[in-house]
């Protein structure tokens, strides 16, 4: 393999860990509301408008099938993240380290 096709490779893998990257990043990000310039938006805002960029890279560094096959592996990690995040909610907390407070909780959230 000559020294250019694999740096493509490279920079594809790079792209592709980057995209699924911002995707769950600005997904948890959503999580929260934040107040900017008078308008209420969600954290995920940020991060989200990069994806369309790193995506299109992709697609330029590879070919259609494997941007198609990135989002659909995003979308997976995405029901995973959500399945994951649900999971853990439901279970019990551990009482032994002492209450959380709700205001707390809303801050680390």
């Amino acid at each position: 393999m000559n020294v250019k096709k694999e740096n493509n490779y490279n920079l594809t893998f790079i792209a592709i860990g980057f995209y699924l990257s911002l995707q769950i990043f600005s997904d948890i990000g959503s999580l929260k509301i934040i107040k900017l310039f008078g308008y209420s938006i969600d954290g995920g805002t940020f991060l989200y408008p990069f994806t369309f960029t790193i995506r299109d890279l992709i697609h330029r560094l590879s070919n259609k099938k494997t941007s198609q096959i990135v989002i659909i592996q995003s979308g997976f990690l995405n029901l995973f993240m959500a399945l994951f995040f649900y999971i853990i909610g439901i279970l019990p907390s551990d009482l032994e380290i002492g209450p959380i407070p709700e205001k707390e909780m809303k801050e680390v959230i």
